[in-house]
């Protein structure tokens, strides 16, 4: 499905458009690993369904499935960006866990007071 389908289809904002991030990220740049994140900073631009402090991160290897998964940090701009950013690291912080160098456990997803 083309980017523009995605984004149609699921939100910019999303699981789906998270993933292809990564998957596309990995491929362009030839690398063992793509990690992609998609959120709503805020102040403004939040929803019901996603409210501001909602981010997706995915992340994708060549070995495995990508794993994705949503935070919910309900702060300020400025924070959320630090956690959004801390979070995406921790998806490949097991640097000696696997071969590979990276431990993603799981697709869960994951709220943060």
């Amino acid at each position: 499905m083309s980017s523009l389908k995605l984004i149609d289809k699921h939100g910019a904002v999303s699981e789906a458009v998270a993933r292809a991030m990564a998957e596309g990220a990995r491929l362009r740049a030839a690398s063992t690993f793509g990690l992609a994140t998609t959120g709503i900073a805020g102040p403004t631009g939040g929803s019901d369904e996603k409210p501001v402090g909602t981010v997706y991160i995915a992340l994708a290897s060549g070995d495995s499935e990508t794993v994705a998964r949503k935070f919910v940090f309900p702060t300020d701009r400025e924070t959320f960006k630090q956690l959004a950013a801390q979070a995406a690291l921790d998806l490949c912080d097991g640097d000696y866990s696997r071969s590979d160098g990276c431990s993603p456990s799981t697709n869960s997803q994951v709220v943060a007071p």
